[in-house]
């Protein structure tokens, strides 16, 4: 809303004002940078016993945990937190960013 009216009134207001007006607090972006790539490196294990439970369908959860823990079980975590946390502070924020300059969440999606 903000936006359309700027441009109706022939960009009045400093478009570095505009923009920083509706930037989200600094906390979000610290989630994201922080609290992403963290739950994706915890629940690779998971994920890893997830895998190999499909795979060996008469073993019990400890024996499948075992199995993960042995061959390493954060093997394919430390590969993916640089995407993750690129992913999560980019997101989240532009999401927040986005809905608060275009004055809708719908719109935002």
């Amino acid at each position: 809303q903000e936006l359309a009216q700027a441009l109706s009134n022939g960009l009045s207001m400093d478009l570095s004002e505009l923009v920083c007006s509706h930037l989200p607090p600094r906390p979000l972006f610290f989630a994201g940078a922080v609290g992403g790539p963290a739950c994706v490196f915890v629940l690779t294990p998971l994920r890893n016993a997830v895998a190999l439970g499909a795979q060996d369908q008469r073993s019990s959860i400890m024996q499948i945990y075992r199995t993960v823990a042995r061959t390493g079980g954060w093997t394919g975590g430390v590969s993916t937190i640089g995407p993750a946390s690129v992913q999560s502070v980019a997101i989240g924020p532009l999401f927040h960013f986005s809905s608060n300059l275009l004055g809708s969440k719908f719109i935002a999606t």
